[in-house]
């Protein structure tokens, strides 16, 4: 099971740069001596990012998330292992790195790319737990919990909303929240110069639509509406939620129930001119992540670095379940208890471009078919938030990669 492409570049350049050790450190016992079942709700929505009340963006209305967060240990700095939505799933749900030939476009199934491994929700089938997957239809699986509330089965739910996904359409109300004459254009609605080629898209998934060119960048005007439009959806999305989270509630499942709330990647609504994810930008690779765990998350947030791969050992270990040894995440329960855990970074790929988040650091290279690096950037976001200055090239950080070489597996 363990003989695949660990994308050694990524451990490499980790060990080269940074002198850490990234051995995943796997936690054998389980901290509670005795299984509670705690349920699990596992809400899952497209193309979300981290643009919420609870990330500090005041001119979102997101109420029912927002209060999740108050009640939830909130992820400042998560981070998907790929800005796909069906690639991002299997990895997530496998607990698995994507790898050179492994996870790669939105079709992919896991089962396909890694036969015979115990996905997330199988794992907790396997386990005793009853599992639901709803295609996104809110009022199916408040029906869903009434029956399994009648039943006192300990469940895994997931749910899933396609909103704020392309096309961009909610009811009038949620477009009437935002006024369009304050919908202001990201600060880096620019390419700049330093960044390579290769950090680049045409934004093909919003192509597709009509009204929008085929090429070059959208009219301010365009680009407004679309923002404007994300919004609505994101609050049409809320309210669905606040159905949901509110009959847990009344059905009183919601104080034995752990509620994990994430959104399969970023998005970029206009940052570095581009649209849609599939990039390896911070706005496509940063993500909102909450997780409530009842009597012990109280709304704090974490700045610790957690990645989607550790969602499966995760939610494992507070369930009282064993982590299997395939996964290639660490736990990130430490951080519920107060505790720091030995992880300290996110590694995350798209198409041939692998990226490394360590501290305020955040690191691209992009290969050729052959394995030499072609382009690479590097931006530091305690000067430069908005990634506008790459200096993957300056001496000092020719100085630190020195003697760097990737080597193939």
């Amino acid at each position: 099971m363990k003989n695949r492409n660990k994308l050694r570049i990524s451990y490499l350049i980790i060990a080269a740069l940074f002198v850490f050790s990234c051995e995943n450190q796997k936690r054998t016992e389980i901290i509670n001596s005795e299984r509670t079942n705690p349920n699990i709700l596992f809400i899952a929505i497209d193309d979300l990012r981290p643009e919420l009340q609870v990330y500090i963006a005041s001119h979102i209305k997101s109420p029912a998330i927002d209060q999740l967060a108050s009640q939830s240990l909130v992820f400042d700095r998560a981070y998907c292992n790929i800005p796909v939505c069906g690639t991002s799933r299997a990895s997530l749900l496998s607990g698995i790195r994507p790898g050179r030939h492994r996870f790669i476009g939105y079709s992919t199934y896991l089962d396909e790319d890694y036969p015979g491994v115990t996905s997330l929700p199988k794992h907790f089938k396997n386990n005793g737990y009853t599992t639901i997957s709803n295609g996104k239809i809110t009022d199916k699986t408040i029906q869903d919990l009434k029956e399994l509330k009648e039943k006192r089965e300990s469940f895994f739910m997931a749910v899933g909303f396609i909103k704020p996904h392309l096309p961009f359409n909610a009811p009038a109300k949620y477009w009437d929240l935002y006024d369009s004459p304050k919908i202001s254009l990201p600060e880096n609605y620019l390419q700049s110069e330093t960044t390579p080629k290769e950090a680049f898209h045409n934004s093909v998934e919003l192509r597709h639509y009509s009204g929008v060119p085929k090429k070059g960048p959208v009219s301010e005007e365009l680009a407004n509406k679309l923002i404007h439009s994300y919004y609505a959806s994101v609050s049409y999305t809320d309210a669905q939620i606040g159905k949901i989270l509110a009959a847990l509630q009344e059905l009183e499942l919601d104080e034995n129930t752990v509620i994990i709330l994430w959104g399969d990647h970023g998005w970029n609504l206009g940052d570095h001119q581009l649209w849609c994810k599939h990039c390896n930008f911070e706005s496509s690779l940063h993500v909102p992540l909450m997780l409530k765990v009842p009597g012990q998350t109280s709304g704090k947030h974490t700045t610790a670095l957690a990645e989607y791969i550790d969602i499966y050992p995760s939610l494992s270990e507070l369930a009282g379940l064993s982590i299997p040894e395939h996964t290639d995440g660490e736990s990130f329960v430490p951080l519920i208890n107060g505790m720091n855990r030995s992880k300290d970074f996110a590694i995350s790929k798209f198409n041939d471009g692998i990226t490394l988040v360590k501290g305020e650091l955040f690191y691209t290279e992009w290969l050729d078919k052959e394995d030499n690096v072609k382009a690479k950037m590097l931006f530091d976001h305690s000067k430069d938030p908005l990634e506008l200055n790459n200096f993957a090239e300056s001496p000092e950080f020719a100085e630190k990669s020195k003697g760097v070489k990737y080597i193939p597996t």
